[in-house]
């Protein structure tokens, strides 16, 4: 209940059992509609995700992740770099 703004825990508490069952149910039909929405742009925007990389590309990536700091590195001071 406390999802509408202005709304407290004790104000959603004191509403008829109906009346706040219609709240949740409204409520939860606006989340299902915002993740469909959230599904379609993912599945829109992922349709190119599936590609396999091209040898070149996976050579680049696997020397780009060579030059990643050791340990050491990673957790020495940054104070005076």
């Amino acid at each position: 209940m406390r999802a509408y703004s202005g709304m407290s825990y004790w104000d959603g508490y004191f509403l008829s059992i109906p009346v706040r069952k219609f709240l949740i149910q409204q409520y939860n039909k606006q989340i299902e509609e915002e993740n469909k929405q959230a599904n379609k742009k993912s599945n829109s925007n992922n349709k190119d995700s599936y590609i396999p990389l091209t040898p070149r590309e996976q050579t680049a990536f696997k020397n780009k992740d060579e030059t990643t700091p050791n340990s050491a590195d990673f957790m020495g001071s940054m104070k005076n770099k």
